[in-house]
C-alpha cells in the first residue's frame, strides 16, 4: 500500500467527500474511519503474515498481503457515502480498485475480501458509534436549555 498514486487518489476522493459532507460529525467520522482502517490493516498484516502472491517478483510492494489495504481503505471511504446518491458509484469504484489488486497479482481474492470486509466493518462501526454520541450530545444540549 505504499503506492503514492493510490494514496493521492484516496486523499483526493476523501477531500471531495469531506467537502460534500457539510457537518463536522460526518467529516470526523470519515477521517477517523480511514485512520482506524489504516492502523488495523498495518497491524493485521503483521499478525497474519500472509504472503502476497507476487513475493519475490520485481515491483512487489511488500511481503504481506492480508488484508488488502487498497480494498480496506476504498471500502471504508465508500461506506461513508451510505445513503447518498453517489454511494453505489463509490462502491463500484471501490470494487474495481479491489479487483485490480487481484488482476495485478498483488493480492489473492481472499486478501481483497478481507480488506473489503474490514473497511465495511470499521466505517459502519464508527458511523454507528458517532451517531450514538451525537444523539447523546444533542439530548444533553436540549436538557440544559
Amino acid at each position: 500500500m505504499q503506492e503514492p498514486a493510490f494514496i493521492v487518489l484516496i486523499a483526493l476522493f476523501a477531500l471531495v467527500i469531506l467537502w460534500l459532507k457539510r457537518d463536522k460529525y460526518s467529516r470526523l467520522t470519515i477521517i477517523i474511519s480511514l485512520l482506524v482502517t489504516l492502523v488495523l490493516v498495518t497491524v493485521l498484516k503483521q499478525l497474519y503474515a500472509d504472503p502476497r502472491p507476487c513475493v519475490g517478483l520485481p515491483g512487489c510492494e511488500g511481503d504481506f498481503g492480508f488484508p488488502s489495504g487498497h480494498s480496506a481503505l476504498s471500502f471504508s471511504l465508500a461506506m461513508n457515502l451510505f445513503g447518498a446518491s453517489s454511494f453505489y458509484l463509490a462502491i463500484f469504484l471501490a470494487t474495481l480498485i479491489a479487483l485490480s489488486r487481484v488482476v495485478s497479482g498483488a493480492h489473492t481474492f481472499a486478501q481483497i475480501a478481507g480488506g473489503m470486509i474490514l473497511g465495511v466493518i470499521v466505517s459502519t462501526t464508527i458511523a454507528i458509534v458517532f451517531q450514538k454520541l451525537r444523539e447523546k450530545y444533542e439530548q444533553n444540549k436540549r436538557a440544559k436549555k
